[in-house]
């Protein structure tokens, strides 16, 4: 295998070292050692996934032990994802649709396993005893009327179905405002994951990553990171400052606290540089599987304030830029109109051709929804005195939430 990164540095897979030969343990995970000549560099390990090794679609983050210099992880990882026999969002631009005009357990349960089946079986994406982060949309503790937030049976399904498997699911988001508790807490979810014994983390303890082209240093959390496989379960949701947002910008929610508010303020004054900075997260933690929740989306004042609305769609797929395309053509929005998109487009990230995106399961609708309310849009980037009040507002509800915990203990 050899493929060439934008940094012009070469990259050539060499045989097994038959000093360290065969596998290992790494915590519950076995690894089996490779190596990869960097040209003009010193010989790095990395470290693949046993027995995913000869599924180039199933090709798991690399790890690499440093030496003597510092080669840039983003170059090469830029390098594996731009190549498509390596890349799951490449390998091929493939959207699963199915109709589900309700959240009844057995539905969603018949759709999710559904999606699955169409992208090559839950064995394409994951190993038994793989943990997995589910990633819902958790940006604030809202009711599931308000369609805020991924709807519980979307969430409990998947996890489900990944447990039935033999997969260890849980769910992990660092939301804008109160925390992964108060989110499940707000959506009733609390018992059913008990009962499923599906943990609920929240993601914080941030590493410090070089994320896209420009390397830029997002603090990305460990718990995200530590996770062998990530599905991301989004919201279709209008948003005030990006149009709408479907796929990409969930993984947002991976970094940890307010630095999404940092972020916001620091990269915020250009789109193409916001965009950016999403898609180049999103590349980084690479997804295996993206699945948006449309059964009951949001219009109008989004992501928090807006109108829910039935509208009777799961959307799935590898591609998340195909996602957002075909997510767009369900409410005839135009995709040039959402900054993501084109940003992915400039870029050359993704799928942004309808016309290339195969579209399995149900068809799409000849009539379209055609009076789905866009956001009036506001800026992108968030001013200093605003991150710093959204600080404020966090403390004082994590604050009220840890008090509200520490009655209910003492009763």
């Amino acid at each position: 295998m050899q493929c060439q990164c934008s940094a012009g540095i070469s990259i050539t897979d060499k045989e097994r070292n038959p000093a360290i030969s065969g596998s290992r343990k790494i915590g519950r995970v076995p690894f089996y050692f490779r190596r990869l000549r960097i040209e003009n560099e010193p010989w790095r390990f990395c470290l693949l996934r046993a027995g995913k090794i000869h599924r180039p679609n199933n090709f798991s983050r690399l790890i690499f032990q440093q030496r003597r210099t510092q080669t840039s992880y983003q170059n090469l990882s830029n390098c594996l994802y731009q190549d498509k026999r390596l890349s799951r969002c490449m390998s091929s631009p493939t959207v699963t649709l199915t109709q589900c005009t309700n959240y009844g357990r057995g539905k969603i349960a018949e759709a999710i396993q559904k999606h699955f089946e169409l992208l090559g079986g839950l064995e394409k994406f994951i190993s038994r005893g793989d943990t997995v982060l589910l990633k819902p949309n958790f940006i604030a503790p809202r009711a599931r009327r308000c369609a805020t937030q991924t709807d519980p049976a979307i969430i409990i399904e998947t996890a489900r179905l990944l447990k039935d498997f033999g997969a260890k699911p849980f769910i992990g988001d660092s939301p804008a405002w109160g925390n992964v508790f108060t989110c499940i807490k707000a959506l009733n979810m609390e018992e059913d994951l008990k009962k499923l014994a599906v943990p609920v983390k929240q993601l914080d303890k941030p590493k410090k990553c070089r994320i896209g082209t420009d390397n830029t240093t997002v603090g990305i959390s460990s718990v995200a990171l530590d996770a062998e496989t990530i599905i991301n379960l989004a919201k279709f949701k209008t948003h005030q400052q990006l149009v709408a947002t479907f796929a990409v910008k969930n993984m947002f929610g991976c970094v940890s606290g307010k630095q999404k508010a940092y972020w916001h303020f620091a990269k915020g004054k250009n789109a193409d540089d916001f965009c950016e900075l999403l898609i180049g997260i999103y590349k980084f933690l690479n997804p295996a599987l993206t699945i948006i929740d449309a059964v009951t989306a949001m219009d109008g004042p989004g992501p928090i304030r807006g109108r829910a609305r039935p509208l009777g769609w799961l959307i799935g797929g590898t591609d998340p830029i195909a996602c957002e395309i075909v997510c767009a053509k369900l409410v005839d929005v135009e995709p040039e109109e959402m900054p993501i998109i084109k940003t992915a487009k400039q870029t050359g990230f993704g799928c942004c051709d309808l016309d290339k995106i195969k579209i399995v399961g149900d068809s799409l609708p000849e009539n379209v929804c055609t009076d789905f309310e866009l956001p009036e849009p506001v800026p992108i980037r968030f001013s200093l005195l605003h991150v710093c009040k959204s600080i404020c507002k966090q403390i004082l509800l994590l604050a009220g939430s840890a008090v509200e915990k520490f009655q209910s203990r003492r009763r």
